[in-house]
């Protein structure tokens, strides 16, 4: 399982703080190389406010277990995906 959790106003958007993905299941071709990407796919499709967000081109941050990453970054059971819009200050 991979848990997902949403802030700001993703939160807001999909009505949902979090969320969980069994990568065990056979939604994914190569359980042993699943990626952020992969689950963004998921998402866009299980949830088309988050399908919206991305498609007007707004930022998205990505954090796996607390650590700052790209859409690359290789995800295991038990990892923590954090999606965020920048945060901005003033």
């Amino acid at each position: 399982m991979i848990k997902i959790v949403f802030f700001a106003r993703l939160r807001e958007l999909i009505e949902e703080s979090e969320m969980s993905i069994d990568i065990n299941k056979k939604i994914f071709s190569d359980v042993e190389h699943i990626t952020v990407t992969d689950v963004l796919v998921i998402l866009k499709n299980k949830k088309p406010a988050f399908n919206d967000y991305l498609k007007h081109s707004n930022p998205l941050m990505i954090a796996v277990n607390k650590e700052v990453v790209d859409e690359t970054c290789r995800l295991v059971s038990g990892d923590e995906l954090a999606l965020f819009p920048p945060v901005t200050g003033g």
